[in-house]
């Protein structure tokens, strides 16, 4: 039961980070790292600082900026992450109920999305 569920919120959070339009929208600092954060968690493989910026339309000099926050929120929200040179940051470890609790807080800036 536990891990359908943890697949469907992967699936349903792939398509709404899919569908999000950052070009016409500015995403705050938060808003940015709670991104990154939940980016990483569905991929679930490293995602280079590029990636992120790309995917977010932004530099990568922004998301440079975000990556002390990321590390302070991701230990926040009880998250391993790690970093290798050239291969990007990585989820390590995750607690569910964490994820979840990132996606009920940041519930009403998604939905401005749609």
């Amino acid at each position: 039961m536990g891990i359908l569920f943890l697949m469907e919120i992967k699936k349903r959070l792939f398509n709404v980070l899919d569908n999000l339009d950052y070009y016409e929208y500015r995403l705050s600092v938060k808003e940015r790292v709670e991104v990154m954060i939940l980016s990483l968690f569905v991929k679930r493989d490293y995602v280079t600082i590029n990636e992120l910026a790309d995917f977010m339309c932004v530099s990568r000099a922004t998301v440079v900026k975000d990556l002390e926050l990321l590390r302070v929120e991701a230990q926040r929200y009880n998250l391993g992450l790690e970093s290798q040179p050239s291969r990007g940051l990585k989820i390590t470890n995750y607690d569910v109920n964490s994820i979840l609790t990132i996606l009920i807080n940041n519930l009403n800036g998604v939905i401005r999305f749609f």
